[in-house]
């Protein structure tokens, strides 16, 4: 059984930064990019917000390569080996790795397609493809799957390992709060601000689009109507497709009529230049049945159909090929001229079956089928498919699995890392290329089905030949593994990040700012309960007051450490995004140019970067100690819980805990004992255990740009999302030792790179992810 994957070499990327080669200098502060509603299509939908929001801006950001993941170079690490020459990964390639003045002068150069799965808030993310990298009218079809209702916690999930999750249950409330804000954007006033949410990413959507591209909405009973309303104005009414319903349930608990079915709205870009292929399934005995009740004199069953059209050379060819009555009055039409009927809008055939159902990775998981069916209607081989609503990663699963280029993004980190490690582990069929020499973009060979015509027959011509898009020719003997893509995120909030607004310095202690208001219930709680650690020890602060003409520091504490009072300077960061790297540089070079330095920093967060976090972990300055601290988000959470703990809101969190040894043939392993975490459902630090760790990778040659793993561990040993489904696929080919110690928490043997420097990333399981590098 050999291994194969597609790579899609025409198409070309932006040389968008890797997370290490990025700072404050090369990558500035992000500019507005300001979009504009047309207030004056008729008829038009009302809602509280709408006529404030006929224009509005969205930060120009970068978007950050944090790894680079090529799964057919993971798997081959527990291939039996063979004598084949190993060949490159993509990211191995020359033209991959750019000389050092190209590598930093960011999205002035392209690079080779990798598909990309992307952590950030739809909007931003959809305006760094418009503007940093000129992605307008690139993207086939996009596929968009908002959230139906109201309740926040059966939208989204808290744990890579927990799918069900219940509505007014504190302990299902996710602790992202990344997760937070998208509920906030989404529900605060609403349906309201949910159609405010919807409209302006279905603006930049339309911006994405080619010519010829589609859109389809996923969506409920509940605002289907709002939304074909919402689509009419941004995409024009004369754009419509159809809307499609597919079905979702067989049965449900209801105390009105059953509900059975979700939508997919769909628009073209253009209706006129819109690419649609036709889509075919088979009759079935019912169909065929229903469609062909008549029987002839030998039993087979026919439609009949008009003789009046016809001459007399004609009807002589159509009786010769037994096609007309006994009767003389009627030509026979019979199943086998076609036994296939074309999709219609309504699909039965989409509900979760028992064994789907076990499938699912996530709360809000929609059936493949129905995406592979829009991706079949209106794509190619090699076609670029986006989706701003990545949740457990099916349309990027379909996309890769039917040869598309793709792009997807969440703002949730337990949706990111299950998207993850769905795509990574996934096996395919090998689709035969039409034209192998030149890769995907030439398209797949098909399997071909005769339209046999009465017409065919009475001119005594051949059956025109349907291509059925679902059922491309398979290599026989090759299992296929998903693409090289890379992980990216939106970077945090660049300065004065409370709020992630850009207050003046000078205002930040006026009481009425909000940001002070929010500053200073931050810093109350610091001076009532300190910043904890293990066994409810900790730092507690004599004073805490608020900083004077600082950017980055914004609060000095003093603590009294055995009779000696030692300064602490204090920063916190974004409210609903991760800390990241360049936050710590700017503070770090404000304090060296402070007079009388701080004795201690302490970096306080929601969540951290694994950049950041690193970071933070390897500054060494004599006489100043630094540490980072947790930040409970009940403080964010009050009023979406039924009893919110603040009573212990910040803890002490440290670093990765790993072990590096060297074998007995000169090689090296490397052993993970654990790490420190905070659990904002207990408000407790735990440390030293793996039992929470969901995948962790190793960098065997970190290169200090971004990661590029050549071994990745599921230790929770899921075998839905951990590599036993792609090794059983590859049937004897593997190497069942090494293969079990991918599912543990030490590495297989390596030698070292050139560099001799290695990079472990641990990923938890609330998809909190952290990074540690070593020089062996």
């Amino acid at each position: 059984m050999s291994l194969g994957q597609y790579q899609h070499s025409k198409p070309k990327r932006a040389n968008n930064p890797q997370v290490g080669l990025v700072s404050s200098d090369l990558d500035s502060k992000p500019k507005k990019k300001i979009y504009q509603h047309d207030p004056y299509i008729s008829p038009t939908l009302s809602w509280a917000g709408k006529a404030e929001g006929v224009s509005f801006d969205v930060d120009t950001v970068s978007l950050h390569i944090h790894e680079r993941i090529d799964p057919k170079r993971i798997i081959k690490q527990v291939l039996i080996k063979t004598e084949e020459k190993p060949q490159l990964s993509l990211f191995e390639q020359p033209s991959e790795n750019l000389n050092t003045e190209k590598e930093f002068d960011f999205y002035g150069h392209t690079k080779n397609w990798s598909n990309r799965l992307i952590a950030g808030d739809s909007l931003l993310v959809m305006n760094s493809l418009l503007e940093k990298e000129k992605m307008a009218e690139k993207v086939q079809m996009i596929y968009i799957d908002p959230p139906y209702g109201i309740k926040y916690n059966s939208n989204f999930q808290p744990f890579v390992n927990k799918k069900e999750v219940k509505d007014n249950n504190d302990d299902d409330i996710p602790a992202e709060p990344e997760m937070i804000k998208a509920f906030r954007d989404t529900w605060e006033l609403d349906i309201h601000s949910y159609l405010t949410y919807l409209r302006d990413r279905l603006l930049l959507s339309r911006e994405l689009l080619h010519e010829s591209g589609s859109i389809f909405v996923q969506i409920s009973d509940e605002n289907v109507h709002h939304v074909r309303e919402l689509m009419d104005e941004v995409f024009r009414k004369e754009n419509f497709v159809s809307l499609i319903s597919f079905q979702t349930a067989a049965n449900q608990n209801t105390q009105t009529i059953q509900r059975l079915f979700d939508h997919l709205i769909w628009y073209a870009k253009d209706a006129s230049q819109v690419k649609i292929h036709k889509l075919f399934r088979e009759r079935t005995e019912i169909e065929i049945k229903k469609g062909f009740s008549r029987k002839d004199e030998n039993a087979t069953p026919f439609r009949s159909d008009d003789l009046s059209s016809y001459d007399e050379v004609q009807m002589a060819r159509l009786e010769t090929a037994g096609r007309i009555t006994s009767d003389r009055k009627f030509a026979k039409i019979l199943p086998t001229d076609f036994p296939f009927t074309e999709l219609h809008n309504v699909w039965l055939d989409t509900v979760f079956g028992h064994q789907k159902l076990q499938e699912k990775v996530y709360v809000v998981q929609t059936n493949k089928k129905v995406i592979a069916r829009c991706l079949l209607l209106c794509t190619d081989p090699g076609d670029l498919v986006f989706d701003p609503t990545c949740g457990g990663g099916t349309t990027a699963f379909v996309a890769e699995q039917w040869g598309r280029r793709w792009i997807t993004c969440d703002t949730s980190r337990v949706a990111i890392q299950l998207a993850k490690q769905r795509i990574m582990t996934a096996e395919f069929d090998y689709y035969e290329m039409a034209q192998p020499e030149e890769g995907i973009s030439s398209g797949f060979k098909y399997q071909m089905i005769p339209r046999v015509r009465l017409e065919n027959i009475a001119n005594d011509e051949p059956s025109k030949e349907e291509t059925l898009y679902d059922q491309p020719l398979i290599v026989q003997n090759k299992v296929r593994v998903t693409g090289p893509f890379t992980s990216e995120a939106v970077p945090g909030t660049r300065t004065k990040p409370i709020d992630g607004n850009l207050p003046d310095v000078s205002d930040k202690t006026n009481p009425t700012n909000p940001i002070s208001e929010k500053l200073n219930d931050y810093l109350d709680s610091i001076r009532t309960s300190g910043i904890r650690s293990y066994h409810n020890e900790g730092i507690t602060f004599n004073s805490v007051e608020v900083s004077e003409g600082f950017n980055e520091i914004h609060a000095f504490g003093n603590i009294d450490s055995n009779g000696e009072y030692k300064k602490c300077a204090i920063v916190f960061g974004p409210d609903y995004a991760a800390m990241e790297q360049t936050q710590i540089e700017r503070t770090m070079d404000e304090i060296r140019n402070m007079a009388e330095k701080p004795n201690m920093v302490i970096f306080c967060s929601y969540a951290f970067d694994p950049e950041a976090s690193k970071d933070i972990d390897n500054i060494k300055i004599p006489g100043l100690q630094i540490l980072k601290a947790q930040m409970n988000t009940d403080l964010l959470t009050k009023d979406l819980k039924k009893k919110a703990n603040t009573d212990r809101p910040f803890w002490l969190i440290g670093e990765p805990d790993i072990e590096i040894q060297k074998t007995k043939d000169g090689k090296y392993q490397v052993a993970v004992k654990g790490f420190d975490y905070y659990d904002p459902r207990t408000q407790e630090l735990k440390g030293g255990s793996t039992d929470k760790i969901a995948v962790w990778m190793l960098d065997t040659d970190y290169d200090n740009r971004s990661l590029f793993p050549s071994q990745i561990f599921f230790p929770m040993h899921d075998e839905k999302r951990d590599w036993t489904k792609l090794a059983k696929a590859l049937n004897g080919t593997v190497d069942e030792e090494l293969l079990e110690q991918y599912t543990g928490t030490t590495s297989i043997p390596f030698t070292p790179g050139e560099k001799r420097i290695i990079a472990v990333k641990i990923v938890d399981d609330r998809g909190v992810e952290m990074l540690i590098v070593k020089k062996i």
